[in-house]
């Protein structure tokens, strides 16, 4: 595990690891358990944001098109659906957290596809929960790693040293 993440980010980091290794090893009872304890520190859906965030920007270094998003959600579904119970894994949700993590939030595209209401109204849009984003996010995560440049540990320590770098230059 990154050596370098201080203490209280430690529990947070050694979750997301677990969940990374076990998606990458199929393994479903691990990854169960290791995004149930994710799901309780909320916290986390900033730091795995960024980390796929810099996994994408590394793994598609000449930009992110909408085949590459096609790619990556359909590759990472089709992986996880061959060891997890297809119910327990949503195209929809990868999407989500997929564009999340890219800064976009189209409710249309990002969350349920939405039909028009007849008298023209608005519809409400939820946002995917944080159990939801915890679920999917790891997924996603082992499924850009073999394409990565880096190690996972790599990734969590260069995403917790912009961390400190920001909150040096915030400080008065």
């Amino acid at each position: 595990m990154a050596s370098s993440i201080p203490g209280p980010a430690r529990e947070l980091v050694r979750r997301i690891v677990q969940a990374a290794d076990a998606a990458v090893g199929n393994d479903m009872a691990a990854y169960e358990g290791a995004v149930a304890g994710l799901a309780t520190l909320p916290m986390g859906g900033r730091v795995l944001g960024d980390l796929l965030r810099a996994l994408l920007e590394d793994t598609h270094p000449d930009g992110f098109t909408s085949d590459d998003i096609t790619q990556v959600v359909g590759r990472c579904y089709r992986a996880a659906v061959a060891w997890l119970p297809p119910d327990r894994v949503d195209v929809t949700m990868l999407l989500a957290v997929l564009a999340g993590a890219l800064g976009i939030h189209e409710p249309g595209v990002t969350y349920q596809a939405l039909g028009v209401p007849e008298d023209g109204g608005t519809v409400p849009v939820t946002p995917p929960s944080w159990a939801e984003y915890a679920r999917h996010a790891p997924l996603l995560v082992a499924d850009l790693l073999p394409y990565a440049p880096a190690m996972l540990d790599s990734y969590l320590e260069a995403t917790f040293a912009e961390y400190a770098r920001e909150a040096r230059e915030e400080q008065p």
